[in-house]
C-alpha cells in the first residue's frame, strides 16, 4: 500500500497509483484487466500460500479502505477513475471463481 505521508504535498494520478499489473503502468480503468490483476497476485506469492496473499490483498483494495486512506491523495479530476480502477482491481481478487480452487 502507498505511504500516504510520501504524497502529502501533491496529487497522485491515475497513473501514479500502484495498480497491480505486470507491464506499463495503466492509462485509465478499461487497461486494468481482471486476468492481470490475477496474474500479479499470483505471481508474487515468494512461499505463501495463495489464499493468505489473496486474503492481503482483497483488505488492501478494497473500496472502502483504498478510499479512505488514499482517495484524499488523488488529484480531483483522477479521483473518479481511480475508484474504477480499484472497483476492477477488487472484484478480479474477490471473484468466487477465481477463489474457490485456493480456498479449499
Amino acid at each position: 500500500m502507498l505511504d500516504p505521508s510520501r504524497f502529502l504535498a501533491r496529487s497522485l494520478s491515475f497513473q501514479q497509483v500502484a495498480w497491480p499489473v505486470f507491464g506499463p503502468a495503466p492509462n485509465h480503468p478499461g487497461d486494468i484487466q481482471k486476468l492481470q490483476v490475477r496474474r500479479f497476485v499470483s505471481h508474487e506469492g515468494h512461499g505463501r500460500i495463495l489464499a493468505e496473499i489473496l486474503e492481503i490483498e482483497c483488505a488492501r483494495w478494497d473500496p472502502k479502505s483504498f478510499t479512505a486512506a488514499i482517495l484524499p491523495l488523488v488529484a480531483v479530476q483522477d479521483r473518479e477513475l481511480v475508484i474504477q480502477g480499484v472497483e476492477i482491481v477488487y472484484n478480479g481478487l474477490s471473484d468466487a471463481e477465481f477463489l474457490a480452487p485456493h480456498l479449499l
